[in-house]
């Protein structure tokens, strides 16, 4: 309101000065072609952005086109704005018209600065959803870093489980990612994002460990936002396999044993080991089906 009521000024003065003048119609001109200017500057800006994604297949024709024909209306716009300034300003002095041009854009770029000012002072959504969380409160104050307000889009969910770093090496897009309840599967999903990046992280033991994020999308609403469920990821998968508990195998110089149990004698026997989960190990070969094995607690 300060900056219109400066521009006001500035044209009665004018007006004074050189009479006969349409000041007025020159200011909403020049104040036009500044709007236009900003304007195609966005739509130019935007059209890098969503030229981008189209190369990557993320947005359609459609889209792609709509923002170039964005940026071919401004521009025509900003000539014609442009050829409109000239012939009104061609009866006006070369001194006084610069005096007060120099005047009034100094004015709209305070204006432009006061209402970029007010723009980052509001917060917008980049996407529909609810809020779930809300830090400050109408008159309250807050901290520089502090969340102000959470957004979920509650249509989108997913789960998502931190790993190690070296284990999450071995995993890869798409493998099983199930959804556990007392050691039996109740949702089958699969891998959809791995970051890239490990975050450092400290364990419940106070110990810094870096983690890698790994996600799967959900396709049901069933589960709540912020609620925490068991996962396995399945690295490796074999059907009929001998298993043995894994409390019953031990090691002497690099060879794995187990205790083979016949009647009242106790045999150490060799074997040969593959898969293993945190229960059990595959065994590939010194034992066979049915043979009773001891079991150290």
């Amino acid at each position: 309101e300060r900056a219109n009521k400066q521009i006001e000024a500035i044209t009665a003065s004018y007006n004074e000065s050189v009479k006969g003048a349409d000041f007025q119609e020159i200011s909403n001109l020049k104040l036009n072609i500044s709007t236009i200017e900003t304007n195609l500057g966005f739509a130019r800006s935007n059209l890098e952005k969503v030229e981008t994604l189209y190369k990557n297949n993320a947005v359609s024709q459609v889209e792609y086109d709509e923002a170039k024909n964005n940026v071919a209306v401004l521009e025509n716009q900003l000539q014609e704005a442009n050829n409109n300034y000239s012939m009104i300003i061609q009866g006006v002095s070369s001194n006084v018209k610069k005096q007060y041009e120099a005047q009034i854009d100094e004015v709209v770029i305070q204006k432009q600065i006061l209402e970029k000012n007010m723009e980052q002072s509001s917060i917008r959504a980049e996407f529909d959803g609810v809020v779930t969380e809300l830090n400050v409160h109408q008159g309250s104050m807050t901290q520089a870093g502090v969340p102000v307000v959470e957004i979920q889009d509650d249509l989108s969910l997913g789960i998502y489980v931190e790993v190690l770093a070296e284990d999450a090496m071995e995993v890869v897009k798409g493998m099983a990612f199930n959804v556990m309840d007392d050691d039996e599967v109740i949702k089958e999903l699969s891998i959809s994002r791995i970051y890239p990046k490990a975050q450092a992280k400290i364990s419940d033991l106070g110990v810094e460990q870096k983690r890698v994020r790994i996600e799967a999308d959900l396709d049901e609403t069933d589960y709540k936002l912020g609620s925490e469920v068991d996962v396995e990821i399945v690295l490796q998968e074999k059907n009929n396999v001998l298993l043995v508990d894994k409390d019953a195998v031990y090691e002497k110089e690099n060879i794995k044993y187990v205790t083979v149990v016949n009647g009242k004698n106790e045999t150490e026997t060799e074997i040969t080991t593959g898969l293993e989960d945190d229960k059990n190990i595959e065994v590939l070969s010194g034992l066979k089906e049915n043979d009773v094995v001891l079991i150290e607690f």
